[in-house]
C-alpha cells in the first residue's frame, strides 16, 4: 500500500504517511503497482536508496563504534590536554612576568640604596673631614692657649719679681697680692705672745710681746713695752714673767715659759730703754700651770714658733693711710689672741698713731701693715682727745740702732 501524496509504500493499515504526514484515515486506498505511477517511480527509487543507506548506518557504527569512541577520547583528550598546558603555559608566562617584575623592582630598590649609601659615605667623608678640620683647629687653639698662658706666666713671675725687686730698693713699696685679715692672722699670730709678770709684792702686769727669734744659746727672745715689767721686781725673783705661747693663739694657749728680763748694754742704756719703752725677755724653762701652781718641765726646748720671726717694715713702708692691724692679748674679748683693724692716722717722733683700738693688754704687742706683710712696732699707749682716742704705735725702725740683733747675741 502506497502514499496517495507522496507515493510512499506504507504497512497496510497505516493511518498517515510517515514521510510526508499524508493522513490515509477513513479513505480507501486501491491497490496499485509502482508501475502504474510512472511520476513516482523515480521518487520511490530515490527513498530506496535513501532508505538503504540508512539501514546501512547502524551496521556503519556497530563496526566503527569503539575505534570512533576511541577517537572521540583521544581528540577530547587531547583537547583537555591542549587546554590545560594552555593555562600552564598562561601561569608560567605570569609567573616569570610578575618575577621579572620583582626583579626589577628589587634591582630599583638596590639601586637606591646603593645611591643612598655612596650619598652617605659622601656625607660621612665630609663630616669627617668636618670634625678633622675642628679638631686641627682646637688644637692650635689649645696649642696658641698653652703659649698665651706660658706667656702670662712668665710675664706674671717677671712681674713678681719686678715687685720684689722694687719691695727691696724702694721704702714705698707695697705687696701687690694682700691678704685676707683671717689669713694674715693665721700666718703671724703664732711671732705674738702674752706675757704675765709679777714684782716682790705679788703685783701682776699683763701685756704682750713679739718674738725676735732664736738666740745661739737656742733660747727665744722677745721685745717688749718696758712698762709691762716691773720696775720694782728685784734679783730674788729668778723667773718674774711667764710667757703664754701656741701655734694658734686666736684658739687657746697651750705652752708656758718662765722668762727673764735681759739687758744688751752695748746697744741700749736701762735710760734708753725706758725711754723709748720698750725691754727684752728670754725663755728659760718650760712650765705647767695648775691653777696657781707652777711646775718647771725640765730638759724641754726653748725654741718657739719654729725660731723664726716677723718682717720688719722699713721707714718708707709706713705711710699715712696704710692699712693697719693690731694683734695683742687686749684681755677684753678674752683670754686669746685679738685682732683690731685701723689705719695710720698720722706720726708723731718715733711713734705712729692709728685709729685702731688699743687696750691695755694689747702693750708690746704686733702692730702689722698687711697689705705689705710687715711688722711696724709695737702697740704701747693711747693718747685721749675730747671725743676720739688714738693710739701710739713705737715703730721699731727708727729706735733700730737701740734693737739688738741676733747675730750679735753670744753664750
Amino acid at each position: 500500500m502506497f502514499c496517495n501524496q507522496c507515493g510512499q509504500k506504507l504497512n497496510d493499515g497505516a493511518g498517515f504517511c510517515f514521510k510526508c504526514g499524508h493522513s490515509i484515515v477513513g479513505k480507501r486506498l486501491k491497490k496499485v503497482s509502482i508501475n502504474q505511477l510512472p511520476e513516482k517511480k523515480q521518487a520511490v527509487e530515490s527513498n530506496s536508496e535513501f532508505l538503504l543507506f540508512l539501514k546501512k548506518i547502524p551496521l556503519y557504527f556497530n563496526k566503527h563504534s569503539v575505534v570512533l569512541i576511541a577517537v572521540l577520547v583521544v581528540l577530547f583528550a587531547i583537547l583537555l590536554g591542549g587546554i590545560f598546558s594552555f593555562n600552564i603555559f598562561k601561569l608560567y608566562k605570569a609567573h616569570q612576568e610578575e618575577a621579572r617584575l620583582s626583579q626589577e623592582k628589587l634591582n630599583s630598590q638596590l639601586e637606591q640604596t646603593q645611591k643612598a649609601f655612596q650619598e652617605t659615605q659622601g656625607e660621612l667623608k665630609d663630616v669627617q673631614s668636618q670634625i678633622g678640620e675642628q679638631n686641627s683647629k682646637q688644637a692650635n687653639e689649645l696649642s696658641e692657649t698653652k703659649n698665651e698662658l706660658s706667656s702670662l706666666k712668665d710675664k706674671n713671675n717677671g712681674l713678681k719679681n719686678l715687685i720684689i725687686s722694687s719691695q727691696k730698693s724702694s721704702s714705698a713699696a707695697v705687696s701687690l697680692f694682700p691678704q685676707s685679715t683671717s689669713d694674715f692672722v693665721s700666718k703671724n699670730g703664732k711671732y705674738v705672745v702674752k706675757i704675765v709678770c709679777a714684782d716682790s709684792s705679788n703685783n701682776v702686769d699683763i701685756g704682750s710681746g713679739v718674738i725676735l727669734g732664736k738666740t745661739t744659746n737656742n733660747k727665744t727672745l722677745i721685745i717688749t713695752n718696758n712698762h709691762v715689767i716691773p720696775a720694782s721686781y728685784t734679783q730674788s725673783l729668778d723667773y718674774p714673767c711667764i710667757v703664754f705661747y701656741s701655734d694658734n693663739p686666736t684658739v687657746n694657749l697651750t705652752k708656758y715659759y718662765y722668762a727673764q728680763p735681759v739687758y744688751f748694754a752695748s746697744r741700749a742704756s736701762n735710760n734708753t730703754m725706758s725711754t723709748y719703752d720698750f725691754n727684752y725677755l728670754e725663755l728659760r724653762q718650760e712650765v705647767s700651770l695648775s691653777g696657781s701652781t707652777v711646775v718647771p718641765i725640765p730638759n724641754t726646748s726653748l725654741i718657739i714658733a719654729d725660731g723664726g720671726r716677723p718682717k720688719v717694715c722699713s721707714a718708707g713702708n709706713i705711710q699715712v693711710g696704710n692699712k693697719v692691724l693690731v694683734l695683742g692679748y687686749a684681755g677684753v674679748g678674752g683670754s686669746n689672741l685679738t685682732a683690731k683693724e685701723g689705719i695710720i692716722s698720722g706720726f708723731d717722733n718715733v711713734y705712729t698713731s692709728t685709729s685702731a683700738k688699743i687696750e691695755q693688754g694689747d702693750s708690746g704687742g704686733g702692730a702689722f701693715l698687711p697689705d705689705s706683710d710687715c711688722l711696724i712696732g709695737m702697740p704701747t699707749y693711747s693718747v685721749s682727745g675730747r671725743i676720739e682716742s688714738l693710739g701710739r704705735i713705737l715703730m721699731l725702725s727708727y729706735i733700730s740702732n737701740y734693737i739688738i740683733q741676733l747675730s750679735e747675741l753670744g753664750n
